[in-house]
């Protein structure tokens, strides 16, 4: 697990505090804190590389709890992230930059305030229920 044998492990799990086994083994980055709390190491070059060592094995935990998030689906990579933000912006873009050119003719004739409003806001709403179908399809493919 961290670079020691099962019978230091055994030994260490008999002291008070140390964490407790799970049904799927120790939680690595629990027992890596319980011995830099608990278990002092004999030398700077030890401790050194002990520590080194420990970091390794902390990130390497972390990495493989990330990697099974994600095959979970519990978490999304942040290129998906990235991906899905772009897409709808690019919808926005797009809606809002055609806007004058699809009721710039129909408003020009308009004197009505309460009628230009609601072509505005009909409008508006188009874009808003594009961006939602833009979001639901992405959450569906996720």
């Amino acid at each position: 697990m961290i670079g020691v044998t099962r019978q230091t492990l055994t030994e260490w799990a008999k002291e008070p505090g140390f964490p407790k086994r799970k049904q799927q083994g120790y939680d690595v980055k629990e027992v890596v804190r319980w011995v830099r709390e608990n278990k002092p190491l004999a030398s700077p070059v030890a401790a050194s590389k002990s520590e080194a060592d420990l970091r390794l094995q902390n990130a390497r935990a972390d990495r493989a709890e990330l990697e099974a998030a994600l095959y979970a689906g519990e978490v999304i990579a942040a290129s998906e992230v990235r991906n899905m933000f772009l897409s709808v912006a690019g919808v926005y873009a797009q809606m809002l930059d055609s806007v004058g050119a699809r009721i710039a003719d129909e408003l020009a004739r308009e004197t009505d305030p309460a009628v230009i409003r609601h072509r505005i806001f009909v409008e508006t709403r188009q874009i808003r229920t594009q961006t939602a179908r833009k979001l639901e399809d992405y959450a569906g493919s996720i």
